[in-house]
C-alpha cells in the first residue's frame, strides 16, 4: 500500500475523500491539464482545414512528384508530332512537284507528237492520205490532239438537204405523237439484230420485209413462231412500198417501227407532213461491210471467187452508203453528193456504230422512249447484242494496212469519208443530244 502511494502518477489524486465534498471532486475531474489547455488554445488560433482540402493537398504532393517526368513526356510527344507534321508536309510538297513535272512532260509530249504528225501529214502523198486519214477509224489518240471542235467535221453549209427528204424530221426538233420511228437499214451492219431486238425484246410491231409473204389488200398484224409481231407489208422493195402506201401504213396505229434501206422511197411514198419519220441507223466500217457482204453471199452470188477476186471485180458495191443518202444511184459521185450525205446523216439521223452497238442501242432507246419490261427483256437484249448475235458470219478478217484492205478502201473512198464523218457525229450526238433526252 505504501508503494502504491509513493507512485508519482497517483500524487494528484491521493486526497482523502473525507476532506472534500462531492462537488470539489467533480470540479477537479473536469479541470484541464496545462498540456491540454495549450493544445486547445492552438486549435482556436488555427482552424482545422476541411477534409476535401486535405485530400487536394495530398493529390498535389503526388502530382508535384511526377510532374517533371510528365512534362518531359508531353514535350517529347509534342516534338515528335511536330516532326511528323513537318515530314508529311515535306513529302506532300515533293509529290506535288513530281505530279506537276509529269503533267508538264505529258503535255509537252502530246504537243510534240501533234507537231510531228502534222509534219508527216503534210509530206504524205494524196493516196497515202486516203489510207491514213480517211480510212474511217482515225481517232484523236492517233493524231495526238483532242479538240472540242473535232467532234464534228466541217461541212459545206451551202449544201441543202434534198426536198424529197422533207418529211424526215430534224433529230433536234420536238417529237410529235404522230411521228414514226424509221430505221435506215444498211446491209451487213447489224440491222437484222436491231429489228429483232425491237420486236422480240421491246415487243414492238415492225414494218419490214418480214411481212412480204403475207401481203393482202387489208393491213394487219402477223406473228412468227416466236411471237414477234410484224405488219403484213414489204418495205424493202419499191413495189412493196407502193402497196404499203395504198394501205396507209403510217396511219395504222399499231406500227411502231418502219425499217428499210430505201430512205428516199419511204420519205416520198409513206411519210407525210402529218406523219413524219424520225430516222436512226447503225453504221459499219466500209471495208468490213464489203468483206462481210462477200462472205455472206459467196455461195450464191460469188461462187468460185476469192475475196481478192471480189475486190477487183464489178461485183463490188463501192460507196453504197453515199449513193443511197445522196440519191445518186447510177451517176458518178461528186464531192457535192458526199456533202449531201453528210448533211442527211448529221441532221436527220441518230447515228449508231456497230463497233459500239451497246451504247448505240442505249441512245436509240432513250431517243424514242422505248422501255424494256422486266429482267427477262433485259436479258433478251443482252443476249442478242453479245453472245447470240443473229446472222453472224464467221470469216477471215482483212487486216488494216494490207494491200487488200487498201484496195477495198480506195474503191469506197466516199464511204470512207462518210464513215469518218459519222464517227464524229456519233461523238457529238453523245454530248449534245443525249443530255436533252435524260
Amino acid at each position: 500500500m505504501k508503494s502504491l502511494l509513493s507512485d508519482s502518477s497517483l500524487e494528484d489524486i491521493s486526497i482523502p475523500l473525507s476532506s472534500r465534498d462531492s462537488s470539489s471532486v467533480l470540479e477537479l475531474s473536469r479541470a484541464p491539464s496545462a498540456k491540454s489547455t495549450a493544445s486547445s488554445d492552438e486549435e482556436k488560433a488555427t482552424p482545422k482545414a476541411p477534409a476535401h482540402r486535405a485530400k487536394y493537398k495530398r493529390r498535389r504532393r503526388v502530382y508535384e512528384k511526377i510532374k517533371p517526368e510528365y512534362r518531359y513526356k508531353k514535350l517529347e510527344t509534342v516534338i515528335e508530332g511536330q516532326e511528323l507534321r513537318n515530314r508529311n508536309s515535306w513529302w506532300g510538297q515533293k509529290v506535288t512537284a513530281i505530279l506537276l513535272t509529269l503533267f508538264i512532260c505529258i503535255a509537252g509530249l502530246k504537243e510534240t507528237t501533234r507537231m510531228i504528225q502534222e509534219t508527216k501529214d503534210e509530206a504524205l502523198k494524196p493516196e497515202d492520205k486516203l489510207n491514213r486519214v480517211e480510212r474511217g477509224n482515225v481517232t484523236n489518240q492517233e493524231t495526238g490532239s483532242e479538240d472540242e471542235n473535232d467532234s464534228e467535221e466541217d461541212i459545206n453549209e451551202l449544201t441543202e438537204i434534198p426536198d424529197k427528204l422533207r418529211y424526215l424530221a430534224n433529230i433536234e426538233d420536238p417529237a410529235l405523237p404522230t411521228d414514226r420511228a424509221f430505221f435506215w437499214h444498211i446491209p451487213r451492219s447489224g440491222g437484222a439484230t436491231v429489228k429483232l431486238i425491237v420486236s422480240q425484246c421491246f415487243k414492238l410491231t415492225v414494218a419490214s420485209e418480214q411481212g412480204a409473204s403475207d401481203v393482202s389488200d387489208k393491213i394487219s398484224i402477223i406473228s412468227d413462231l416466236e411471237g414477234n409481231q410484224y405488219i403484213n407489208v414489204d418495205t424493202y422493195t419499191a413495189k412493196g412500198l407502193e402497196h404499203a402506201k395504198d394501205l396507209s401504213l403510217t396511219t395504222f396505229p399499231r406500227v411502231d417501227l418502219i425499217a428499210t434501206p430505201l430512205i428516199y422511197d419511204v420519205s416520198e411514198q409513206i411519210l407525210s407532213n402529218d406523219y413524219r419519220g424520225r430516222c436512226f441507223t447503225l453504221m459499219r466500217h466500209p471495208v468490213d461491210r464489203e468483206v462481210s457482204f462477200f462472205h455472206t453471199h459467196k455461195a450464191v452470188l460469188f461462187e468460185g471467187m476469192t475475196i481478192d477476186d471480189y475486190a477487183e471485180s464489178d461485183s463490188l458495191q463501192p460507196n453504197w452508203m453515199t449513193r443511197v443518202l445522196s440519191n445518186t444511184l447510177e451517176d458518178e459521185l461528186t464531192t457535192n453528193d458526199l456533202e449531201i450525205a453528210k448533211h442527211v446523216l448529221q441532221e436527220r439521223c441518230v447515228v449508231g456504230l456497230l463497233r459500239s452497238k451497246g451504247e448505240s442501242m442505249r441512245r436509240i432507246e432513250a431517243y424514242f422512249g422505248w422501255k424494256l419490261d422486266g429482267e427477262r427483256a433485259n436479258e433478251c437484249q443482252a443476249a442478242l447484242l453479245d453472245w447470240n448475235w443473229p446472222n453472224k458470219n464467221k470469216h477471215q478478217i482483212v487486216t488494216e494496212g494490207t494491200d487488200l484492205w487498201r484496195k477495198i478502201g480506195e474503191a469506197n473512198d466516199f464511204d470512207m469519208k462518210l464513215y469518218h464523218h459519222a464517227e464524229k457525229v456519233f461523238k457529238a450526238q453523245g454530248k449534245k443530244l443525249l443530255p436533252r433526252m435524260a
